[in-house]
């Protein structure tokens, strides 16, 4: 079950979001597409339930008032394009081992993420503009050896980002995944 908290006035937006983790005793396992797109009141920290297996798109697209850290449970495998696109309130990012894809444009956008940014060793494919223009992370991105596919522009803008990433040589990388950054791809 989802409550929605805010004033009795339904002209004004919510202001926090409280996720349940079951509804009549069944597990809360995704949260539909554009269930909460463009909702600019939400404020706050974002929790997610914990056994929820898909985040579909445009979640919560353009919610730039959500704050604080976002932790994508365990569970969760894939996430939908744009899901998160332009929460530029946000500032830390933790992805669960479970997840295998990371579709186009999910996190674009979310300029407030900051430190390290490290993708799970099961994560195959990594959508176009999936954290572009993520300017707050910094260092040297973990990306999975084994990943076989990187969009066009995934990376493009995270200017604090450097280093060297090593992509086994069969992988599908777009030539510009890491335009405007600091970041060397080597093929293995």
């Amino acid at each position: 079950m989802l409550a929605v908290l805010g004033p009795a006035d339904e002209s004004e937006p919510p202001e926090e979001l409280i996720f349940r983790d079951e509804i009549d005793g069944e597990p809360v396992q995704a949260i539909g597409s554009g269930a909460f797109a463009d909702c600019y009141g939400l404020d706050g920290q974002l929790t997610l339930p914990e056994g929820l297996q898909a985040i579909e798109k445009r979640v919560f697209y353009n919610c730039d008032q959500l704050t604080g850290s976002l932790v994508i449970p365990e569970g969760v495998s894939d996430i939908g394009s744009n899901a998160f696109e332009s929460c530029s309130s946000l500032t830390s990012l933790s992805l669960p081992e479970s997840l295998e894809g990371i579709e186009d444009c999910v996190f674009q956008g979310c300029s407030g993420l900051t430190g390290q940014l490290a993708i799970p060793d099961g994560v195959t494919r990594i959508g176009a503009g999936a954290f572009a223009d993520c300017s707050g992370f910094t260092g040297t991105p973990t990306i999975p050896y084994a990943i076989m596919a990187i969009g066009q522009r995934a990376f493009a803008g995270c200017t604090g980002l450097s280093g060297t990433v090593t992509i086994n040589a069969e992988a599908d990388v777009s030539e510009d995944a890491f335009a405007d950054t600091q970041v060397t791809v080597v093929r293995q």
